[in-house]
């Protein structure tokens, strides 16, 4: 497997491309991940196409993973949906008021470490994102 890291910015950012699905699995690409964490700040897998087992278990690969209270996945409590359609997520009204910014964990007594979000899709004119 071929992967390389570019810088997003100057100082924070860096986005990993040729990772796919499953290599999220491989120690050696979780330790890399935590270190661009660590000196970066943020970190972008484009095109990933990962499962929602492939991420959790690259999660936890991380460290521990925190369920989360409203989590609305079957299977994983860990996953939550991101939605302003009430008829999709009970959390939809609050959502509105994180428009424009992510306070995930912000009223945690511990903060998270990290919170990853997968595209699923993204919004057309007019229309709501699917994450």
């Amino acid at each position: 497997m071929e992967y390389n890291f570019s810088e997003l910015t100057p100082t924070t950012g860096v986005e990993i491309n040729g990772v796919h699905g499953g290599d999220l699995l491989e120690e050696k690409i979780a330790a890399q991940t935590l270190d661009a964490l660590e000196h970066r700040g943020v970190v972008v897998f484009r095109e990933a196409h990962a499962t929602d087992d492939e991420l959790v278990a690259f999660a936890r690969l991380l460290g521990e993973v925190v369920p989360l209270p409203m989590g609305s996945h079957p299977k994983y409590r860990e996953i939550q949906k991101i939605t302003r359609d009430a008829s999709k997520s009970k959390l939809a009204a609050y959502r509105k008021g994180t428009f424009h910014w992510q306070i995930g964990g912000s009223t945690d007594a511990v903060p998270s470490r990290a919170t990853f979000r997968l595209m699923h899709r993204a919004s057309l004119a007019g229309e709501e994102a699917v994450a």
